[in-house]
């Protein structure tokens, strides 16, 4: 099974080498600029866009769920005079609160990185990510 696997890669990349050595680089260029690819990376922005507005979505909602479980946790242990589990709720706290900051402030980051890609492909009528929060 690994043999047929082996083979099938090989075929697999010596046709990519074959496609990549006979047809030239303006024919890329052209098909990188066409109004095509400029649809598709515009649908992909869009996704990405739902994606993260997704995900900051469920951050949210985790932090404020984790943030009054860690709240009701330490109520109650304080009631039944359980210091040790009080002090475990607060680090569970401010461990939430770090992994939350440090969510948000990788958006940033990753817009850089999606406008940096879909700048790179020559595409004008793509302007890249931007997400209002």
């Amino acid at each position: 099974m690994f043999i047929r696997k082996k083979q099938h890669l090989k075929t697999v990349l010596l046709t990519v080498v074959l496609v990549f050595t006979v047809f030239p680089e303006s024919a890329y260029a052209a098909a990188w600029g066409s109004g095509e690819i400029g649809s598709v990376f515009d649908i992909l922005k869009d996704m990405t866009n739902i994606y993260i507005r997704i995900a900051y979505g469920m951050m949210v909602l985790v932090f404020v769920f984790g943030t009054v479980k860690s709240g009701l946790g330490a109520q109650a242990a304080k009631t039944f005079g359980l210091p040790k589990k009080v002090s475990a709720e607060i680090a569970n706290f401010l461990l939430g609160a770090a992994v939350f900051v440090f969510g948000i402030l990788s958006y940033p980051i990753a817009e850089r990185i999606i406008n940096l890609l879909t700048g790179s492909a020559g595409t004008q009528g793509v302007t890249g990510l931007h997400l209002d929060l």
